[in-house]
């Protein structure tokens, strides 16, 4: 069963910011080690950049999970409805 070409752009997609994320979280704090030896600050640089990782994922899933949320129908006045 094929999946189509939307799906595969998303994978793609979902695949390469995935791969980032895990580079950034190699990456900054190995740029703060250039910067400090102290391994408090070094681990401080790397909770906050994962806290920041965990937060945004929050927010993006949210807001997703809203636009896919049924919203109520408004209540029918009586002037929509027909006498017969």
């Amino acid at each position: 069963m094929a999946l189509g070409r939307n799906y595969r752009r998303l994978f793609a997609a979902s695949t390469v910011s995935n791969l980032g994320d895990g580079i950034g979280l190699v990456a900054y704090p190995w740029l703060a080690s250039a910067v400090t030896r102290n391994p408090v600050l070094l681990a401080l640089v790397a909770v906050a950049f994962a806290t920041m990782n965990v937060v945004g994922g929050y927010v993006v899933t949210d807001r997703m999970l809203q636009m896919f949320r049924k919203r109520p129908s408004p209540p029918a006045s009586s002037s929509d409805r027909t006498e017969g």
